[in-house]
Order: C-alpha cells, then structure tokens, then sequence
C-alpha cells in the first residue's frame, strides 16, 4: 500500500510540474499577447493621431486657400549682375479677382513698392534684390481706386547660398612641424578634399591649391581635374591601405550640383619663425568667379613652437570667400558668426 501512495505522490508531483509549468507558458503567451495589443492600439492610436493632425492641415490649408487673393503664385531667379552685385527675381501672382484696366497689383519687397505688370490674368515683376544678401517679398497688394486689398507672401531669397556656388575645403592626412634654428617646417601627406555646392550649375573650370604665408601667395598648385587625374590622387592616398575612396562612374562625374575633387599632398614649406603658412583651394567657376576656401593652417610663435588655437583656425572647412575676375570681393565670409 505504501508502494502505491509512493507512486501516486510522484505522479501527482510530475502532474504539478506540468501543469506549473503550462501555467507559466500560458502566462508568458499571454504576457507576449497584452504587449502585442498595447503595441498594436499604440500604433492605431498615433495613425488616428496622425490622420487628424492631417485632417487639421488640410482644413487649415483649404481655408487659407480660400481666404487667399490668389489662385497662383510663384517665382524664380532670373540673371545675375556680378559688376552691380545683384540678381533679378521673376515674380508671378494670379490673382482670383481683377478688373483689367483698373486693378493695379504692387509688391512689397524689403519695404519699397514695385508695380506689377498683367497679361493673360496674371501679373508679373521682375524684382532686383542684392546678390549676397538676404531678402524678402513681404507682400503683394491690389488697388482698385480706393479699395486696397493686401495678400501676405513672405518669400525669402538667400542668392548667395541658393544662387552662387559654394565650396569647402579641408585636408585629410598627416602633418608635422619642425622647428629649426631660424625657420619652421610644415609638411603635409594626404588629401585636400573640395567640396562644391552649385545650385546653378555654374559648373567648376579650375581648382589650385595655394600656399600663403603672412598673406602672400608662395606657391600654387593646379589641380588635375581630369577623371584620370582624380583617380591618380585617390591611388596615391590609398597606397598601403585596404581601403580606397571612390569616384562617382565616369558619365556622371561632375555632374549635378553637389561635387567633389582631391588633390594628393605630399609636400613641405619653410617658413619664418612667429610666421602663418594658409593652404587654399582656389575654385574658379563657370561664371568667371574665384572661391577662396581655407583647407588648413599652421602658425608658430617666435620659437618656432606651433600655436594651438591662431587666429582664424575656426575658418578651416568653412564656406569660401567669393571674389570677382578683378580681385573684389563679391561675398566674404563673415567671421563673426564663427565662434
């Protein structure tokens, strides 16, 4: 008798475990199945949240659409004046109500006023703003006699970043400096890398790497912009690595409006004790215009001994100063917005 209550005890412990152990299987399916829920009603609850904001947007720009003047409105830039620093900006409005003959349309642009031209329904002005400034078209307004009814527009133009090319550059690769009895040396080995934003498509003629020293041109070096001479640095760069930058495929290099060059540096300067070398890349565009972008620095003290911070070193990389074929400047950058 004792044999079986044994035998019944263990089966009945064994029928425990499992049952303990379904239970907790079940608990965990469960656990899987509430988390699954929250994760689907938080998905179904941002989807409506996201279809009302939407439902919001569209009532809000239906009804700005209606309460609007116009059925159209838009605008471009036309021509660059580079002697005068300036550039036209072809301006269109349509608006939904006009009475030829009697309606006259004027925009305001940075406060002054300018009389807009109608043909075929839609007024049209071409706009003079400055090249290397900002601007804005607050408004338009229309005069029927005494009637005057004014149409908010706030366009914003920045021709010097949307308009002109802009470029970058910057060295990637070793440097050293050695001071000697009255001189330093500073060397550099890698790669100055240009970077070229043109909206335009002004297109880049040349590129020259200049060496200054206490702001007198030492040397410049032309950049071979060929695809074969790209490919010639970057095979350079690269030797005794396992890695090698890439140029885009030959039917699209230097196309679009974003592009990069390289030149392989290997190459040292002498220079005066307490004295500044600058390394540039000088990219001369399609428009005749010179961009100055500083690609690295190096000053010393009167021991010879390299500065940390000198003057200026926050311009590295930043955006280059843009000069015309005489020499002016067309645009500088302003090194008070750098910290």
């Amino acid at each position: 008798m004792k044999r079986y209550l044994g035998a019944i005890a263990a089966v009945g412990a064994a029928v425990a475990c499992i049952l303990g152990i379904t239970c907790l299987l079940r608990i965990a399916a469960l656990k899987e199945e509430i988390r699954q829920l929250r994760s689907q009603v938080t998905d179904e609850s941002r989807t409506i949240s996201n279809d009302i904001d939407g439902i919001y947007s569209r009532m809000q720009q239906a009804l700005e659409e209606q309460a609007s003047l116009l059925s159209a409105a838009s605008w471009e830039y036309g021509d660059a004046d580079l002697a005068d620093r300036s550039i036209q900006v072809r301006c269109r409005v349509t608006p939904k109500e006009y009475t030829a003959g009697s309606t006259r349309a004027f925009l305001v642009c940075d406060g002054e006023e300018q009389e807009m031209s109608l043909e075929n329904g839609e007024y049209t002005a071409v706009v003079e703003i400055p090249l290397c400034a900002d601007s804005q078209i607050t408004s338009v307004f229309f005069q029927d006699g005494d009637v005057v009814r004014t149409q908010a527009l706030e366009w914003i133009f920045s021709p010097q970043y949307e308009y002109l090319p802009m470029v970058y550059a910057r060295f990637a690769g070793r440097g050293a400096a050695t001071a000697r009895d009255d001189h330093s040396v500073k060397s550099w080995e890698g790669l100055v890398i240009v970077d070229v934003e043109d909206p335009q498509k002004a297109g880049v003629e040349r590129i020259d790497l200049v060496c200054r020293i206490d702001g007198q041109e030492m040397e410049r070096i032309p950049v071979d912009l060929s695809y074969e001479g790209q490919e010639s640095y970057l095979t350079q760069e690269s030797q005794g690595s396992n890695s090698r930058r890439a140029l885009p495929e030959r039917q699209s290099y230097r196309e679009g409006e974003s592009s990069q060059f390289y030149f392989y540096l290997d190459k040292s300067w002498e220079i005066p004790l307490g004295s500044r070398l600058e390394l540039y890349a000088e990219v001369t565009d399609g428009w005749g215009l010179h961009h100055l972008a500083l690609a690295d620095l190096f000053e010393s003290d009167d021991r010879g001994e390299p500065l940390d911070e000198p003057e200026g070193w926050w311009l590295v990389g930043a955006e280059g100063s843009v000069y015309d074929v005489q020499g002016d400047p067309v645009y500088v950058v302003e090194t008070d917005i750098y910290p």
